[in-house]
């Protein structure tokens, strides 16, 4: 069987910097945009790409005071990143730019 669990990747070529709390992200071309809350946590594990499931395990384990961070935030997060451009969705199948499938 397929898994057709969508997972999520940064924008390419998007520079950041996390200071106080939160993360600025840049890019050529795009205006900087600051992120805070949950969502500093979900771009900074999305160095590899991941299922939302995958970055709420990650994320609990990663940084134990967020044990109880739930799979709705996370999705949350996630929503804000992708309408603001700065996450994309890998759709189960896709080929990357050096041709492995994801």
């Amino acid at each position: 069987m397929t898994d057709t669990t969508p997972r999520y990747r940064r924008r390419p070529r998007s520079p950041f910097r996390v200071f106080n709390g939160r993360v600025l992200i840049g890019g050529p071309g795009h205006a900087n945009v600051a992120i805070g809350g949950s969502a500093v946590y979900v771009w900074i594990e999305l160095e590899a790409e991941m299922s939302a499931g995958q970055l709420t395990t990650t994320i609990r384990r990663e940084w134990p005071e967020l044990a109880e961070v739930t799979a709705e935030q996370i999705d949350q997060a996630l929503d804000v990143l992708v309408d603001r451009g700065l996450v994309e969705i890998v759709e189960p199948g896709t080929v990357d730019v050096i041709g492995v499938e994801s």
